[in-house]
């Protein structure tokens, strides 16, 4: 057997598995998602060379309304959801100008939810940082691409001593107030990505270690450096149309987790960018209706036996 052909093999076995566990667990029958994931909006200031230019750009309205936010909040309230609220799905969450409204509106109604910022740091200034951690942030998530001006912006197409200042301030303000909020870095460098994913050597260097070396005495025990060894290949899929073999990477996450637009669009899977395979649209029904209807269990299924040329975009060209 060839080594791809191992690897294939391996990855079915694994995927099998998978399902096994999430099928006994009750995954499959579960009536309410385990996460809500907000895409408050599809569009972001950065430029990093892993993520697809047109991100986003056929998706309207760009920004969820307070209204929508409120009608899942509630929805979720009723529900007695106590599981995770995800911000800033498939874009920087902060350009919503009611970002802090709705969070805030989202930390009352729902105190024992956990909730998650997924943010490029650049519009987390000391006020907004303060407002989030007094309303109970639980998790921040962001990506420091490199150690450097030069390294970080060829990444990130954003402003390096911005992202230091930001984080600094966050994390002393987290200080003062002791709060839990736990930190979660990753990091993807331009070196990394192009050697891994393009093929291509270039002369800017690998400085992981120097960002965790910068970064690791500011933070507490409990904070997390993250290093993307297995590169997103976001951007590559609009060139490379190959069809999909192996099995789907994200399918754990596609059977716990609600993804929702700004629209009200309940999609498959956080790398559909273009919200392409939808499963229903919240603004006249419910979260759960959607969640157990008869289209998305067939959709599982299709991606339970790897039936992606059925399910089309973007699962048929997938590269995770």
């Amino acid at each position: 057997m060839t080594p791809s052909g191992l690897k294939n093999t391996l990855g079915k076995y694994r995927h099998r598995k998978l399902v096994k566990e999430l099928k006994k667990k009750g995954a499959y029958n579960s009536a309410f998602p385990d996460a809500l994931n907000l895409s408050l909006s599809v569009l972001c200031q950065g430029g990093c060379i892993y993520c697809p230019n047109g991100r986003g750009k056929d998706i309207k309205p760009p920004f969820m309304s307070f209204e929508l936010a409120k009608k899942i909040i509630d929805e979720a309230g009723k529900e007695n959801f106590k599981g995770i609220f995800r911000f800033s799905e498939n874009g920087e969450g902060l350009l919503n100008k009611e970002f802090l409204k709705i969070y805030e509106y989202c930390r009352k109604t729902l105190p024992l939810s956990k909730s998650i910022l997924y943010t490029n740091m650049a519009l987390l200034n000391k006020e907004i940082g303060l407002k989030l951690l007094t309303l109970g942030l639980d998790e921040l998530h962001l990506n420091v691409d490199g150690a450097s001006k030069i390294t970080y912006e060829s990444t990130k197409k954003l402003n390096f001593e911005t992202l230091k200042k930001n984080l600094h301030d966050f994390i002393d303000t987290r200080q003062r107030m002791e709060k839990p909020c736990k930190i979660h870095i990753w990091i993807l460098t331009a070196k990394k990505y192009f050697e891994k994913v393009e093929g291509i050597n270039i002369s800017l260097p690998d400085d992981t270690s120097k960002v965790i070396e910068y970064w690791e005495p500011f933070l507490k025990e409990n904070d997390i450096f993250s290093i993307v060894d297995r590169p997103y290949r976001w951007a590559q899929l609009e060139r490379i149309k190959t069809p999909k073999t192996n099995p789907c990477g994200k399918f754990s996450k596609v059977v716990r987790e609600c993804l929702i637009g700004p629209n009200g669009d309940i999609y498959l899977c956080c790398l559909d960018y273009q919200q392409k395979c939808v499963i229903g649209n919240i603004a006249d029904t419910s979260i759960k209706k959607i969640w157990n209807i008869d289209r998305r269990r067939d959709l599982l299924n299709l991606l339970e036996m790897g039936r992606f040329d059925i399910i089309g975009e973007p699962c048929k060209f997938c590269l995770d």
